[in-house]
């Protein structure tokens, strides 16, 4: 007999989870200002002190020049899934009946009535070739009677044994299918009794019993995939990590490696490759996007990446507020080229109004921007937020998320339309299920 199809269902979705975990692995880090600066006001050269201007500078325009193409780095989440050998065990254990079939004084002609009742024994699991493999010992015991009026003396009994095999692929298609599952029936030990040989009636019984479970696991395969359409579609909706944070993810490939087993473990190692942005908490859901295409697969080199890019407007106001002595204002900021072009007013023995190009660079969480003398270094510090732990997805019953993941630090690239801030985290996800939480919190399959 085959294990229950919310054994197969709760499988099939296991590559769905990874994507919503993809997706929840993916949202967990970020990047904010503490405080967005307010302009100062920006005066003019005339306010430079006559008597300390020993050199007046002439005024220069730097004619513009558009910054490089920019286009935002693709994140590429790593996550593995491991589910305990034994306590898969134990759940599919307990989903079966002990007793799968019987019958009472079944007429079978001339040699007379059968009775008989098959109950299995304990199931054990197995992974081979990218499929998990479901192995249920079955016993049965036989009595044969002949009636005589009122009653029906056993003249025989016997007790065959039978065994089934499940075979559930693992491994999707390129379209997110997984194929059917397999359920083989063989009798192991017959049975005959006073030359009647009565193994036909258990191999009946044992067939029916297959063809229901390959239906109930087909059809919580097709539930399956609804549960994946519905999960997709909730990525088009942002996501919150805090209450005022959230992000919006956009996966357009997904890699993965066949599942093994490891140290009594079932192991699944994918990758969720795409883009994660920064949108407003109660932005409007996003078309649903398409199924990712999925493929058997290298998973690359493990990097979260988000961009938060700080507007020119926004940056020339914290340049005003933090500017350093020999700075009278900052008028303007605009991208030159992979260097920005910043309108100062310098102030002391070199004064007057100019444009200058500075180079960008960050140093611990400041934006500076250097030029040469006699324009002054300027800065200004940003707040780096800790990025957040995705310890919080130990709070969704069923499942422990282990973290290795180490920060690199921020990248600062010039754009047309401001600074973008690159923050970056290496390294993988490993998410522990504990089968039988799961299996509790899902709605339990309709019998076939």
């Amino acid at each position: 007999m085959a294990p229950p199809p919310e054994r197969a269902r709760r499988l099939d979705l296991v590559v769905v989870g990874l994507v919503v975990v993809a997706g929840g692995g993916l949202t967990a880090w970020w990047l904010s200002r503490d405080r967005k600066p307010s302009p100062a006001p920006a005066p003019s050269a005339a306010t430079s002190s006559p008597r300390q201007c020993a050199t007046t500078i002439a005024s220069t325009w730097v004619p513009h020049e558009a910054a490089p193409p920019f286009e935002a780095p693709r994140s590429n989440l790593v996550v593995e899934a491991q589910v305990p050998l034994a306590a898969l065990t134990e759940v599919v254990d307990a989903k079966l009946p002990k007793v799968l079939d019987g019958a009472q004084r079944k007429p079978i002609g001339a040699p007379g009535e059968i009775t008989y009742q098959v109950t299995r024994g304990k199931p054990v699991l197995s992974v081979k070739k990218g499929a998990l493999l479901v192995d249920l010992p079955i016993m049965a015991s036989v009595e044969i009677c002949k009636p005589l009026g009122p009653i029906c003396p056993t003249y025989g009994r016997c007790q065959p044994t039978v065994s089934s095999r499940t075979t559930l692929p693992l491994e999707p298609t390129a379209d997110w299918k997984l194929k059917g599952a397999a359920v083989a029936v063989s009798v192991q030990t017959g049975c005959s009794v006073a030359g009647l040989d009565a193994t036909a009636e258990v191999k009946k019984a044992a067939e029916t019993g297959r063809r229901r479970a390959q239906g109930q696991i087909a059809t919580a395969l097709k539930r399956g995939e609804a549960e994946l359409k519905k999960q997709v579609a909730r990525l088009a909706r942002p996501i919150a990590l805090t209450a005022d944070t959230c992000v919006r993810i956009a996966p357009d490939a997904v890699r993965y490696q066949p599942v093994v087993e490891v140290d009594g473990h079932l192991r699944l190692a994918a990758a969720v490759e795409g883009q994660l942005s920064r949108v407003a908490c109660d932005a409007a859901p996003a078309e649903a996007p398409a199924l990712p295409p999925l493929s058997r697969a290298e998973l690359g080199e493990p990097a979260l990446r988000l961009v938060t890019t700080i507007a020119y407007d926004d940056l020339r106001a914290a340049l005003h507020e933090h500017r350093p002595e020999g700075v009278a204002a900052v008028h303007a900021v605009r991208a030159h080229g992979n260097d920005l072009a910043v309108e100062v007013t310098l102030e002391g023995q070199t004064c007057g109004r100019t444009w200058v190009v500075m180079k960008l660079e960050g140093k611990k969480g400041r934006l500076v921007l250097a030029a040469s003398s006699p324009v002054p270094e300027l800065a200004a510090p940003w707040t780096l937020d800790p990025l957040p732990s995705l310890e919080r997805l130990n709070a969704i019953d069923g499942v422990k998320a282990r973290q290795d993941l180490s920060e690199v630090p921020p990248q600062w690239v010039v754009t047309d339309d401001g600074v973008a801030v690159v923050r970056t985290r290496t390294g993988r996800v490993t998410l522990v299920l504990d089968p039988a939480a799961l299996a509790s919190s899902a709605p339990t399959a309709p019998k076939e």
